[in-house]
């Protein structure tokens, strides 16, 4: 390939996931392996919930694309969807702050697992360790500044309506496990959002545990596509 394999070097464990029958597409395998491996060498890495540690690998090594494709997120437009990146990843850290080694040597394994690929950042590695560790960093002091007015929101309410609930998660960047926490040491009542509770459920049931092992991956990858082009074939 002689352009930049962006596809290959984002979608490749899809496939390794229906080839080999795995029980989820982040298990460690070449797309992850490598970075998983260099988290695990990190306390931190091996505290993160199984679920966190592989959005931790899958949406670094979507910002290491990204970035080295151009994208910066101080820019607009397309910018956002490093900030999303970045807050997604800290938002499910459970109030975990990324450390500079941590972020150093995993983007190091992506770097390892995007070779193959004939996919290269070395050239530009360390711009983008400083840019992203950075981003996390900026990103965990504004979700906890959120975090308390939210607090503050939930003593000067009675009650907080589904759709201002929606807002917290979606748009300032709370993750659903945080408020329930908070609700519960409050002795409070809040119903979740349909959309969050789906998305829990699909979590735990995209074969994170084998005993939900997909009998026909390739079916359930064909039929996913299908719906999310309005039934194209």
């Amino acid at each position: 390939m002689l352009q930049k394999p962006l596809d290959s070097a984002l979608f490749v464990e899809r496939l390794d996931f229906v080839r080999k029958r795995l029980n989820h597409w982040y298990e460690p395998t070449a797309a992850f392996g490598p970075i998983v491996q260099a988290g695990d060498s990190h306390p931190l890495f091996r505290q993160m919930p199984e679920q966190t540690r592989y959005m931790f690998v899958n949406h670094l090594r979507s910002m290491c694309v990204l970035m080295w494709d151009g994208l910066s997120p101080d820019g607009k437009g397309n910018g956002h969807v490093l900030r999303k990146l970045a807050r997604s990843i800290v938002g499910s850290m459970h109030g975990m702050e990324p450390t500079e080694a941590l972020v150093g040597d995993t983007i190091q394994g992506v770097r390892d697992a995007l070779l193959p690929l004939r996919y290269d950042i070395s050239s530009d590695l360390k711009a983008i360790q400083e840019s992203i560790y950075s981003l996390l960093t900026k990103s965990h002091r504004q979700i906890h500044g959120e975090l308390a007015k939210f607090e503050s929101r939930l003593d000067s309410a009675r009650e907080i309506r589904s759709d201002e609930l929606n807002m917290w998660i979606t748009e300032r960047g709370i993750h659903p496990s945080w408020i329930r926490r908070i609700v519960e040491n409050r002795q409070m009542s809040l119903d979740i959002p349909e959309s969050h509770k789906k998305f829990w459920f699909r979590n735990e049931c995209y074969s994170f545990d084998p005993k939900k092992r997909l009998d026909n991956p390739r079916q359930f990858l064909i039929d996913a596509e299908s719906k999310r082009m309005g039934g194209a074939e």
